[in-house]
C-alpha cells in the first residue's frame, strides 16, 4: 500500500523540487525510477513555457494514477510538446485503457502512446537494470558528434529504450544508433518529433544550445522502432508496436 501520510507527501514534494532546481541550473541526468532526462530549461529546444506544460502533465498525471490504482499499478509518464508516453504495468487491459483515458482528460496533452504493459509490476532488479542503461544511454549520447543529448528525453522500462525529442532525421538516426549500442538494451523506440535542420539551428540558437561530443559505442546494436512524428502536427502517428491515442 502506499503511505499517504502527509510528512510522506511533503518529502515527495521535496524530492520533486530538488531535483525540478538541479535540472534548472544544468543539463544533470536525472534518474528516477529508471527515467533520465538530459534536459534543462536553459538548453532544451522547447520553450520555457512548453517545458512548464510538459511538467504540470506529468505531476497531475502521477497524482491522478496514485488515486486511482493505488499499488495495482506502476505507470511512468512523460510528456514532450504535449505528446505523452506512458510506461511501465498494470494488472489488467482495464487499467492499461484507464490510465490513457485519464492523461487523455489533462490539459495541455495533444496525444497519447500508451507503452503500458499488462502483467506483474517491474521487480527491483528490472528498475536497477533501467537506472543503469538509463544513465549509460544518456553518457553515449552526451559524447557523440552530433546526438542533441540535452533536448532528449530518455525513458528506460524493461531494458526497452524510449526517445523523445525535437531533433532532425540525421540526429535521430545518429541518437537511436548510439543508444542501441548499451549493453543490456533490448530495443529503441524513436518517438521523435521530427524538425529541418534550419529550424533546430533557430531553436540551438535561442536556447544558447549546441550539439557537442566526440563519441560513439562499438557493441553491437539493438533493434531500433521507428515511431518518428511531425513536429508541425497536433497528432501523432505510430509504429506497429505503438498504440497512439490522438486528441479529438
Amino acid at each position: 500500500m502506499i503511505d499517504r501520510s502527509p510528512l510522506v507527501k511533503g518529502l515527495l514534494w521535496i524530492s520533486v523540487a530538488a531535483a525540478t532546481s538541479l535540472l534548472l541550473q544544468a543539463c544533470v541526468p536525472l534518474v528516477v525510477g529508471g527515467v533520465v532526462k538530459g534536459v534543462s530549461m536553459v538548453r532544451d529546444r522547447r520553450s520555457t513555457g512548453q517545458q512548464v506544460i510538459d511538467q504540470g502533465i506529468e505531476l497531475k498525471a502521477a497524482g491522478k494514477f496514485s488515486s486511482e490504482f493505488a499499488s495495482t499499478a506502476s505507470i511512468s509518464t512523460n510528456s514532450y510538446q504535449g505528446k505523452v508516453l506512458l510506461t511501465g504495468e498494470a494488472l489488467s487491459e482495464k487499467s492499461k485503457q484507464k490510465a490513457a483515458e485519464i492523461v487523455t482528460s489533462l490539459d495541455g496533452v495533444k496525444s497519447v502512446i500508451n507503452e503500458i504493459t499488462v502483467g506483474p509490476t517491474s521487480s527491483f532488479g528490472d528498475v536497477s537494470q533501467d537506472a543503469w542503461i538509463s544513465s549509460s544511454v544518456f553518457t553515449v549520447m552526451s559524447t557523440a558528434n552530433g546526438v542533441p543529448s540535452r533536448t532528449i528525453v530518455t525513458v528506460v522500462r524493461k531494458s526497452n529504450v524510449y526517445l523523445m525529442g525535437l531533433v532532425t532525421e540525421a540526429e535521430a538516426t545518429l541518437a537511436t544508433t548510439v543508444a542501441s549500442r548499451v549493453n543490456g538494451v533490448k530495443s529503441v523506440n524513436k518517438v521523435f518529433d521530427i524538425i529541418s535542420a534550419q529550424q533546430a539551428a533557430k531553436l540551438d540558437e535561442q536556447a544558447g544550445s549546441t550539439a557537442s561530443g566526440n563519441n560513439g559505442a562499438n557493441n553491437a546494436a539493438a533493434p531500433i522502432k521507428d515511431t518518428d512524428t511531425s513536429a508541425s502536427s497536433t497528432t501523432t502517428s505510430s509504429g506497429t508496436d505503438v498504440q497512439v491515442m490522438p486528441i479529438k
